[in-house]
């Protein structure tokens, strides 16, 4: 899916959305995200993941992908998450800082 942007994007988009319709409402839901479908649901009105996440208890954890416009892909996820109030797993910080 990766050679398809918008399909990443669209599977993430309704997974995550099924995630959180079917999650026990008194827990944290930790979510994986791929840094690539993330910068695919980039628009001009905001990035519907992280627009999807904001106001729920979840825990991102990004997919580690070591090449080096993925670091930065997911460099620029995280610091948008963190700028929505969305935790981000420990794990998930690692490539950024390290």
């Amino acid at each position: 899916m990766h050679g398809q942007p918008p399909l990443l994007f669209h599977a993430e988009l309704e997974l995550k959305r099924a995630a959180l319709a079917n999650c026990p409402r008194d827990g944290t839901l930790w979510v994986c995200i791929d840094p690539d479908s993330y910068a695919a649901a980039d628009a001009p009105s905001g990035n519907a993941l992280a627009e999807l996440l904001t106001g729920h208890d979840v825990v991102v954890d990004a997919i580690e992908n070591r090449a080096a416009s993925n670091v930065r892909r997911t460099q620029t996820m995280l610091r948008e998450l963190a700028a929505h109030r969305i935790e981000i797993s420990r794990d998930a910080e690692s490539p950024v800082n390290g």
